[in-house]
């Protein structure tokens, strides 16, 4: 054991001293109600548990409040913007209708241009068409095209191929 350690802190004596023994209390501690102590505990212990439940509860229903707060700025915005929003909306339809409109047209330019390509391609046909157009153009009927192997000859009413076109009839064949 080391020298500095005294032995009567390793073994204290013991004293016949009762737990229960009253002592006599002088100065602060005399004049110390404990029953008036212990209502004014119960008092404070009954307000903090009444804080504690305020908050607990507050605590639990904070997800609704939340919801319910977030709603109500859901509703302001919305009513704040809804005749944008209405506006919006019907110019969206509205295009949407014009577009209905610009397909339908679309599809009717391109079923017509088939219609002539296919005309066309029908040589004979194409070559009536343009016969009526040029003989109106020039006024008599010296001209004639024929349909051949996807294009078209420009004959004389003799039959024969016609060669050396006056301005005339240039002009009404490029026509």
């Amino acid at each position: 054991m080391p020298p500095t350690l005294s032995r009567s802190l390793l073994h204290p004596r013991l004293d016949n001293a009762s737990p229960t023994k009253e002592v006599a209390m002088t100065g602060e501690l005399a004049g110390f109600d404990l029953g008036e102590w212990l209502e004014e505990y119960a008092d404070i212990e009954t307000a903090v548990a009444a804080t504690i439940k305020k908050h607990n509860d507050a605590f639990t229903s904070f997800a609704a409040m939340q919801k319910d707060a977030f709603t109500k700025i859901e509703a302001h915005v919305l009513a704040t913007n809804q005749v944008d929003w209405d506006r919006l909306q019907k110019d969206v339809r509205d295009a949407e209708a014009e577009q209905v409109t610009a397909r339908a047209e679309e599809k009717g330019i391109a079923d017509r241009q088939l219609e002539l390509r296919n005309d066309l391609h029908d040589g004979g046909v194409g070559a009536d068409k343009m016969n009526e157009l040029i003989w109106a153009y020039l006024g008599h009927k010296e001209l004639r095209l024929v349909a051949e192997d996807g294009g078209y000859k420009i004959l004389r009413p003799s039959g024969k191929p016609a060669t050396e076109l006056g301005e005339g009839e240039h002009t009404a064949v490029s026509f």
